[in-house]
């Protein structure tokens, strides 16, 4: 399911409703949606709930959430007075808009062109140069530095308050959660055998999914953060905070280990590859330290064991694993600094990435699909047919007339061709000269 995204957000940013209502954006604090985009053309709808110098539009997957990204080059929105921005280059677009209005954004990602609409109305491409992006994502930012902006999305889960008329959008054109069409679509499915069989493309990894949004308390969207100790304030879960950290209350030893443990709860078991942490105080860092699984709490597995500071910016660490954990440690045994605690923020486990699948056929039906089945389930392309005809040099044949038998008349040619050379011969035109 697309949601706003609860690990890549702005600190002071909440999000409810299943992660689709976002509250408390302001300059320093956005929000982007998951599920980047590199190509095709995709649609989704805004509601605003709180207007506060609102900026809404499309960026890159990469830009931070918790700085100013208003006069990025990588930043194309539709602002709340109704201009349109891209590298802090404001110009006249469209009707200003208000608290309950529904902001309809149209990417068409191959052609470079973004489109907003206003309560089912089209207001014209806005930009026109978006494919200069690596890739995007739906995201929500603000004007000012203060105040409580807010939008609820709509990637597509539910129907659309304003869906366009499909005859008007481009071809190809999906919900964002990529759950459905919304454009007429000529889709196909080849019929073998009696058999309505479909092909598909390539599907690639995930690279691995960020697991912990950033914690305000020990325990918050399923997960509970422990540790075996804690400076102050200095809490464990803190070492999910991009701001603030985990500091231990002494120095971590063979003898007197310091650790933070993530349970993701029963039933909720994750295979973890990789994580990722930085020192959050110069005067506490870790020099030592063991990553461990354990589905008990108590026995504990080492995952990999590192004899070297964690730095002072984000490290990812990867290693092989095949086992899902419902807990995970990072478990320090070795400590230095001006007073030889340890410290941790900007901690994140990632998942195993899924596998990339190849091209494959799959049987569909035996009787004939349906117009629905064809709009949501058929083949977009015929390209596996694809044909290119080829006419190949002559080829000189061998005389054999050895081969005629005791009184027969005539002359024999022959050659032999490699069909492993071609693979996809479809005719063969012979002359005798």
């Amino acid at each position: 399911m697309t949601t706003w995204n609860p690990i890549e957000k702005g600190v002071i940013t909440t999000l409810s409703n299943g992660n689709l209502t976002a509250y408390d954006i302001f300059q320093h604090s956005s929000v982007k949606s998951t599920d980047p985009k590199t190509s095709g053309k995709w649609f989704c709808e805004v509601k605003v709930d709180a207007l506060n110098y609102n900026c809404i539009g499309i960026g890159s997957s990469d830009l931070p959430m918790t700085s100013s990204i208003t006069t990025s080059v990588n930043y194309f929105y539709y602002y709340y007075d109704g201009r349109k921005s891209n590298s802090n280059l404001p110009t006249s677009y469209a009707p200003a808009y208000a608290v309950g209005d529904i902001i309809g954004i149209l990417i068409d990602f191959d052609n470079g062109t973004l489109t907003f609409f206003k309560n089912g109305v089209n207001l014209g491409v806005a930009f026109d140069n978006i494919n200069k992006l690596t890739d995007f994502c739906i995201i929500a930012s603000s004007g000012t530095t203060t105040g409580h902006g807010g939008f609820t999305a709509n990637f597509g889960e539910t129907p659309f308050k304003y869906t366009p008329n499909s005859n008007d959008l481009p071809l190809g054109t999906k919900s964002y959660d990529d759950s459905k069409y919304i454009s007429h679509e000529s889709k196909s499915f080849v019929l073998h055998n009696g058999i309505y069989k479909k092909y598909t493309g390539k599907i690639p990894s995930d690279g691995g999914q960020k697991l912990i949004a950033p914690m305000t308390k020990p325990s918050q969207n399923g997960m509970t953060i422990t540790q075996s100790s804690y400076d102050v304030t200095y809490y464990g879960y803190l070492a999910t905070s991009p701001t603030s950290g985990w500091i231990s209350s002494s120095v971590a030893t063979p003898t007197n280990p310091e650790w933070i443990t993530i349970d993701f709860g029963f039933g909720n078991e994750k295979v973890v590859t990789a994580y990722e942490a930085k020192t959050y105080a110069s005067t506490a860092y870790i020099t030592k330290h063991k990553f461990q699984g354990s589905n008990n709490g108590t026995d504990f597995v080492d995952l990999l064991d590192i004899k070297e500071s964690i730095p002072n910016s984000v490290k990812k660490y990867e290693f092989t694993n095949e086992t899902a954990y419902r807990y995970y440690r990072l478990y320090a045994y070795g400590s230095s600094g001006g007073n030889g605690r340890a410290s941790l923020n900007g901690f994140q486990l990632i998942q195993k990435p899924t596998p990339v699948i190849n091209p494959f056929w799959s049987d569909f039906s035996i009787t004939p699909p349906s117009a629905t089945q064809f709009s949501e389930h058929g083949m977009e392309s015929l390209a596996p047919f694809a044909r290119v005809v080829t006419a190949l040099d002559p080829t000189e044949m061998t005389q054999r007339n050895d081969i005629l038998g005791v009184g027969e008349v005539g002359k024999v040619f022959s050659k032999t061709i490699d069909l492993k050379k071609y693979l996809d011969i479809r005719s063969i035109k012979i002359e005798v000269k």
